[in-house]
């Protein structure tokens, strides 16, 4: 249900209908209160996907929070994968079948945390470059600014 919430706020802030079209104070505060609903939302959602240990999914939802929120569940995801990395401890994810205990499985098991913490730093990498031009977006549209509004990498 938590999955489904935040894919629909944030289909809806893609399309633009969460935002409320004039230009007074009353408007800015119903956007201010909505943004912050959408953030613990995505929050929400990305704290449950580290609780099932899906580290791999939370990079494209990051660029979604606030400054804050953002650090705090990016130093998460890359704890979790760290300790697995340090520990040759199973990486977060399905488990590996067919593995046994000794050398050759301590070495399965820190390729595949070196693996997934590759995953999750070029995931990052690719999306805070979203979240970088997201931002710049909302300055340009906030601010009235003459230029062009910066696009970002493309999907």
């Amino acid at each position: 249900l938590v999955a489904f919430g935040c894919h629909l706020l944030l289909g809806l802030e893609g399309l633009g209908v969460l935002r409320a079209g004039g230009g007074s104070r009353e408007d800015a505060v119903e956007n201010a209160r909505i943004s912050s609903l959408a953030e613990q939302v995505v929050a929400m959602y990305l704290s449950s996907l580290l609780e099932r240990q899906l580290t791999a999914l939370v990079p494209q939802y990051l660029c979604h929070l606030g400054e804050v929120m953002r650090g705090v569940l990016a130093h998460e995801t890359l704890s979790v994968l760290t300790d697995a990395l340090v520990t040759a401890s199973p990486v977060p994810g399905p488990p590996i079948r067919g593995l046994a205990s000794g050398g050759k499985a301590t070495s399965i098991l820190e390729s595949t945390a070196d693996a997934a913490c590759y995953e999750v730093y070029h995931g990052m990498e690719y999306w805070f470059g979203h979240c970088h031009a997201r931002q710049l977006r909302q300055q340009h549209e906030q601010g009235g600014s003459q230029r062009e509004a910066p696009q970002g990498p493309r999907l």
